[in-house]
């Protein structure tokens, strides 16, 4: 079972994250992610075939000490593939880049998915997935019509199991504006 290390979005911030999820599901005739047990996040990682207690340890690592990670969410977008994914695209954020950096120090990049290596990982917030590549004009007439531009903040991190997804450990983040002495 697939391990991902993933930054959960505040539920204070995930209203218009979970709104574009139920408005992507009701108009591409798709699963909703909420119905599906899939909390607003983004992924940093994922490993296939690694020990759980080895992400354990790095995750904890990771994120000890970590504060919350503000993103603003600029646009909609779609990945292509065998199916397709929409999600939310955030602005570059040095923050989260310098996280996935030390994710690949405390654990070999090439042990994870190829999406999530460097020069490869694309920080995403998921709207729908597996989504048949027969509605990609639909896919993508609902990313040109979306002008998403929010802010959310990343106040937790997280190791998930999926599917059916599974948090595993979860690792509270400083708040940013008020960072933990220590």
């Amino acid at each position: 079972m697939p391990s991902a290390v993933n930054l959960r979005v505040d539920d204070s911030d995930a209203g218009r994250i979970l709104a574009l999820q139920d408005e992507a599901a009701a108009q591409l005739s798709l699963p909703s992610l909420r119905d599906l047990g899939y909390w607003p996040h983004v992924t940093l990682a994922i490993y296939d075939d690694i020990q759980p207690l080895v992400v354990q340890h790095a995750a904890a690592a990771l994120f000890d000490g970590a504060v919350a990670v503000e993103l603003e969410f600029a646009a909609v977008r779609f990945f292509e593939g065998p199916v397709l994914t929409l999600y939310a695209a955030p602005s570059p954020s040095p923050v989260l880049e310098n996280l996935a950096r030390k994710l690949h120090h405390l654990i070999s990049p090439e042990r994870c998915h190829p999406h999530y290596r460097p020069g490869s990982f694309v920080p995403h917030c998921t709207l729908a997935m597996n989504i048949s590549t027969g509605q990609r004009r639909e896919v993508a007439a609902f990313a040109r019509r979306k002008r998403a531009r929010f802010r959310t903040t990343l106040t937790g991190g997280e190791i998930a199991s999926f599917p059916p997804p599974r948090v595993e450990a979860s690792f509270p983040l400083a708040d940013a504006k008020h960072p933990m002495s220590g």
